[in-house]
């Protein structure tokens, strides 16, 4: 993902209106492609994708709906090392979902090799619902400090957090050969990495907001808006690809990141971060918070968990099609954070200055052999 355009309501459902042949639903999918061939699969690597999203974030992902064409709506490809990015729409503000229960669009290619993306099929396909799901999950709870600061790419997350949940819903391969790129000894200093913009965001970033009373007006001004900026993000697209050694730098870092953390302070950590971080909060702080946090829920869990036994969990109704196997067991909140039964919770370092070395000597321990407990990806 490198660019985003911001459209109001009318827009969202518009954009999944083009034709198509073949129309197949799952637990969080709806997916729309000109012929049966191949959807099965994509169906199933999105699925797992959406197991990694509920194993990462503690909460189910928002249903979206991805339409795939030989010429994908509204988008532009580029490249970034294994992955490709195309420009999509998302909602300024919450939607009502379309009548499919979807919240969100995505337009992909329905063959990617075709296309010329490197990679396994449809790996960035992955990744990029990853972003989707990721602004539609935050995007409506970011603080206005953090909506101040926005430099128009993503969501409202600081960058290296937009990434670092892409890259971890990439197939395992993939994310392999990214662990293999790392050089701990070129890697950049967390201090920077944490607060600095993705290499590739346009200087002057651009909040469109497109309005219409019928669906036949928004079509025309959508159409209007897409031909005004074609150059725009052409060049966006062509200075990526020239860019590529540190924008691939900077996602194989943001992968080494989330796996530190993920590993290091356990899921429920990396959740608290990513809360902190859209309250608008500093890295520094949300590490001197979790000393406090870790305490709590060390206290507080055994009795918050045999509580939960006690209730009835709330339904989850696997639909046909949805070949990624069972969910997550439901995560309850203790001391305010997303915990899950049999969780890791660890304590962190208490700064970001500390953070670096112990980052450093974890990855020297771990990389690139390091592999996370995820289900295997669906291959056939």
């Amino acid at each position: 993902m490198h660019t985003f355009c911001r459209l109001s309501a009318a827009l969202l459902a518009l954009v999944s209106s083009a034709s198509a042949e073949v129309t197949i639903t799952s637990t969080n999918y709806v997916l729309v492609g000109k012929s049966q061939e191949g959807l099965p699969l994509r169906q199933a690597q999105l699925e797992w994708s959406a197991r990694v999203f509920e194993t990462l974030m503690g909460v189910r992902p928002p249903r979206g709906r991805v339409m795939l064409t030989d010429t994908p709506s509204g988008s532009v490809l580029s490249m970034s090392g294994d992955t490709a990015a195309l420009v999509n729409t998302i909602p300024m503000t919450p939607q009502p979902p379309a009548a499919d229960g979807s919240l969100w669009n995505l337009s992909w290619f329905a063959n990617e090799r075709a296309a010329g993306v490197r990679g396994p099929t449809f790996s960035a396909l992955t990744h990029e619902a990853a972003h989707m799901q990721l602004i539609l999950t935050v995007n409506f709870h970011a603080s206005e400090a953090l909506k101040a600061v926005f430099n128009g790419y993503g969501s409202y997350l600081p960058d290296w957090l937009d990434e670092a949940v892409a890259v971890y819903h990439e197939p395992e391969n993939l994310k392999r050969s990214r662990r293999e790129r790392f050089n701990p000894a070129t890697r950049i200093p967390l201090k920077t990495f944490l607060t600095m913009s993705h290499p590739g965001t346009p200087a002057s970033p651009q909040v469109v907001s497109i309005e219409a009373k019928t669906p036949e007006e928004a079509r025309k001004k959508f159409a209007a808006f897409k031909q005004s900026q074609h150059a725009a993000l052409r060049q966006t697209a062509e200075a990526l690809k020239a860019d590529s050694v540190s924008v691939d730098r900077f996602y194989s870092q943001a992968l080494a990141v989330i796996e530190y953390m993920t590993a290091r302070g356990g899921l429920p950590f990396f959740r608290f971060m990513l809360v902190g971080q859209n309250s608008g909060k500093t890295m520094d702080q949300i590490l001197f918070e979790w000393g406090t946090k870790n305490r709590e829920i060390a206290q507080q869990r055994a009795s918050v968990e045999r509580a939960a036994e006690m209730r009835s969990a709330p339904p989850r109704k696997i639909e046909p099609g949805d070949k990624a196997g069972p969910p997550p067991p439901w995560a309850n909140k203790i001391a305010g954070v997303l915990v899950r039964p049999g969780e890791a919770v660890n304590q962190m370092p208490p700064s970001v200055d500390v953070m670096d070395a112990d980052f450093e000597n974890w990855i020297v321990k771990n990389y690139p052999k390091y592999t996370p407990s995820l289900p295997p990806y669906p291959n056939k």
